[in-house]
């Protein structure tokens, strides 16, 4: 039997807390009732390394209280993360800090859900895209900015997503990865959800998500103790058959 816990950390999205995904905490506990679950609030409202630094702050505190054996990298307890849109981005970000690098040695599975992992530059929406870039005008935060690769114009693959997407090894860390997206998602499209590239990406702003999706992909299709999960749901109701 196992002696120490599976630890999930659940990361919420931008403009909400870790009350918003009580029911996916819920969830896990119901299907893994030994395990722990985990869901820090973690401000959005400043740049993705600051909010990576948070979780990963946020996560140490409560490993060293609840699950000590995996921050001293021993033990056989595992760690996992589910994370909604943003909050994807941030634990990606909260993986590079070395507060958690013993506890990555167990890393388990990484569950994304409509988290847009190469930005928002496509945005199959108009009406979203000007939504968005209202925000991003009135300062709303950096992250947004960062979303759009904005934050260094002159020097994409300076920007964060750029350096996020070539951290090694990134995603494959984990020995189970599901990008998960929602068709008819109107404010993260199922390209950058499942770090694909879209028609669209032969623009001149195309090269950039390009080399952003190969070098996030990278490593995961290189490594053979990760399995790579790319997986669309429809939440569209269906009319019952007659």
């Amino acid at each position: 039997a196992r002696r120490d816990p599976h630890v999930f950390v659940v990361v919420h999205g931008w403009g909400a807390t870790g009350a918003d995904v009580r029911l996916l905490r819920a969830g896990l506990l119901a299907l893994f009732p030994d395990a722990l679950a985990f869901a820090p609030d973690v401000a959005l409202d400043g740049s993705l390394d600051a909010a990576g630094a948070k979780l990963a702050g946020a996560v140490a505190v409560f490993l060293r209280a609840r699950a000590p054996a995996l921050l001293r990298g021993g033990g056989d307890g595992r760690l996992s993360f589910v994370c909604h849109s943003a909050g994807g981005l941030v634990a990606r970000a909260a993986l590079r800090d070395d507060r958690l690098a013993a506890a990555l040695a167990h890393a388990r599975a990484f569950v994304s859900l409509g988290t847009p992992h190469c930005g928002s530059v496509f945005q199959s929406s108009a009406l979203v895209g000007a939504g968005l870039l209202a925000l991003r005008l009135a300062g709303a935060a950096a992250l947004l900015e960062e979303l759009a690769l904005g934050d260094s114009a002159d020097a994409p693959e300076a920007c964060a997503l750029a350096r996020l997407a070539r951290d090694r090894p990134g995603l494959a860390r984990f020995s189970h990865v599901a990008l998960v997206a929602a068709a008819g998602d109107a404010y993260v499209p199922l390209h950058t959800a499942l770090a694909t590239v879209p028609p669209a990406a032969e623009s001149r702003r195309g090269d950039a998500y390009v080399r952003l999706a190969a070098d996030l992909a990278k490593p995961l299709l290189a490594a053979p103790s990760t399995h790579l999960a790319r997986v669309v749901v429809d939440p569209a109701p269906r009319a019952a058959p007659r």
